[in-house]
């Protein structure tokens, strides 16, 4: 299992219950609702091309509770592709007991690649993005 800046949730969470919903959908939010770690790299340029291209998704898949059951779920190995955050934090947040990462230290082998960015690494270091999968991938 590969995640771009992002992580295993636990069950019973949900991804982000908090963004603005347009009915049953969920547009991109406007720029100012994110964090400035969430938009290092994305340029004026990037951001235009991102919102023409972005289309809604259910507002359920952010808002519902995700529903886990099967234990064998740790045994799956994982790696982190840190471009928010690096890995580094995501260690000490671990270390910490931090909420945001209580399912991923129950995993039982987790590898991290850093791709230092903000939250869409895929519009602002695709190359890099890339080789980081494709590593992730040849474990």
């Amino acid at each position: 299992m590969v995640y771009v800046d992002a992580g295993p949730l636990a069950d019973g969470d949900v991804i982000n219950d908090e963004l603005p919903a347009d009915g049953d959908d969920l547009p991109l939010p406007p720029w100012e609702a994110f964090g400035d770690e969430d938009l290092v790299d994305l340029d004026d340029r990037l951001r235009a091309e991102f919102r023409a291209r972005a289309i809604p998704e259910p507002a359920a898949v952010a808002s519902e509770p995700i529903r886990l059951g099967d234990e064998r779920r740790y045994e799956v190995p994982v790696t982190v592709i840190a471009s928010e955050f690096p890995s580094r934090l995501l260690g000490e947040w671990i270390a910490a007991g931090s909420p945001f990462t209580r399912e991923l230290a129950k995993v039982k082998h987790v590898d991290y690649l850093d791709v230092p960015t903000g939250h869409w690494p895929q519009f602002t270091r695709p190359v890099e993005l890339g080789q980081a999968i494709v590593a992730a991938l040849a474990g």
